[in-house]
């Protein structure tokens, strides 16, 4: 009895402190960028050189001194938050806004460049400027372009349709070519300007000898590439990841391989088709951005904040601030769930006392909730389809 006391003891405490872990800071990739950072410092090499640095060069901004203060202080976070507050403004919701900058505030810094960059896209895109929504997808894809990419077409249609005036008449197909290429050339600057960074700023003597072309080529290769480690623990492609490294023959890997690397585009296509309807923008971007989370290498709290705020503003645009029971069930169920995994993350990994099949049945529960939520968006999708043409139906026989 005393011994299964001690254990619950433990897990609670465990609990407990993982969850206060967690909320106070980001995960993996920002501890990944000190350690790389440090490494490089002290061996004066490319900190991609330290096999532990894997993020594109702006990242490490935070370790720059002049930075430290605005990253490290609640600078950042009421940055974030101002940025949400607006974004709901413009949703037309203060109450969900209200909420969406307390919940920011609070754990806005486990909030990267990536997940902010895409905040800041919406805020664009609600408020029908398409400058500043290139600008944040930019920096989101900058930071991951696997997963933030096909945020493009539902950030496109959404401020198309907040937008007062028409693109001199363009057709829709040219109208998003050139949305793309004002996305590229943001991006194109952050590219340079990380080169710069890259090979000036921070002073390495490795770079030295290089030109600014084979610098730019050294952080591509290795920021884009494929991650030797495989994806973290957490991330909800771990388990399939998982299943591939162990369960599979090398000829079935390779088979495979480029199959994997396109499920996100798999479900996101069909995504776009079913969901193609103007009134049905929000609807898009909320399931493109569950999508886009269920298959990246990295996931911490920040993508899970960033979840919550899109369903909000989803809740704010499409359902008039109305919330919808299905949702809020399979939230809640998301949040027990990525709770739960990172208590048992923890212990696991970290103090080797919990059990992995555990851990595993949570990470299925979690996308299970997600999953459930995605469904909701396509049944709050197909109702208000049936809710337009029954108000069309009425207004023909009065």
């Amino acid at each position: 009895m005393g011994e299964a006391l001690w254990g619950l003891f433990r897990l609670v405490a465990g609990v407990e402190e993982s969850l206060a872990q967690a909320f106070s800071s980001s995960m993996g990739a920002t501890r990944c960028a000190e350690e790389g950072y440090d490494l490089a410092i002290k061996l004066g090499v490319s900190p991609y050189e330290t096999g532990v640095f894997e993020q594109p060069p702006l990242v490490l901004l935070k370790q720059w001194s002049g930075l430290t203060p605005f990253a490290e202080g609640g600078t950042w976070n009421v940055f974030v938050a101002i940025v949400v507050h607006y974004l709901f403004e413009a949703a037309g919701s203060k109450s969900l806004g209200r909420f969406a900058s307390f919940l920011v505030l609070a754990f806005g810094q486990s909030l990267g460049l990536e997940e902010a960059g895409i905040l800041l896209a919406l805020l664009g895109s609600l408020r029908g400027s398409e400058s500043l929504a290139c600008i944040g997808a930019a920096a989101a894809t900058y930071l991951s372009p696997r997963t933030t990419c096909l945020l493009a077409w539902p950030l496109f249609k959404i401020a198309s349709l907040r937008r007062k005036s028409s693109v001199a008449g363009l057709p829709r197909a040219r109208a998003f070519l050139a949305f793309l290429a004002k996305i590229a050339l943001v991006w194109c600057a952050l590219a340079a300007a990380s080169s710069v960074f890259l090979k000036t700023v921070l002073g390495l003597g490795r770079f030295g000898d290089f030109g600014y072309s084979q610098v730019t080529a050294h952080w591509l290769k290795h920021s884009y590439g494929q991650h030797g480690a495989g994806p973290d623990a957490l991330a909800p492609s771990a388990s399939l990841a998982w299943y591939f490294n162990v369960q599979m023959f090398p000829e079935m890997k390779k088979m495979f391989g480029i199959l994997v690397s396109l499920q996100p585009l798999l479900l996101a296509v069909p995504l776009a088709l079913e969901l193609d309807q103007p009134s049905l923008c929000s609807h898009l971007f909320l399931a493109q951005v569950l999508v886009c989370n269920l298959f990246r290498w990295r996931y911490h709290l920040g993508h899970f904040l960033v979840e919550t705020i899109s369903v909000c503003a989803f809740h704010a645009v499409a359902l008039g601030g109305k919330p919808s029971f299905s949702m809020l069930a399979s939230g809640s169920l998301a949040l027990i769930c990525v709770s739960l995994l990172h208590a048992t993350r923890v212990l696991w990994i970290e103090e080797g006392v919990a059990n992995s099949n555990f851990y595993w049945a949570m990470a299925i529960g979690f996308n299970l909730a997600r999953m459930a939520i995605l469904q909701s968006v396509l049944v709050q999708a197909r109702e208000s389809l049936e809710a337009k043409d029954t108000r069309k139906n009425e207004k023909k026989e009065q």
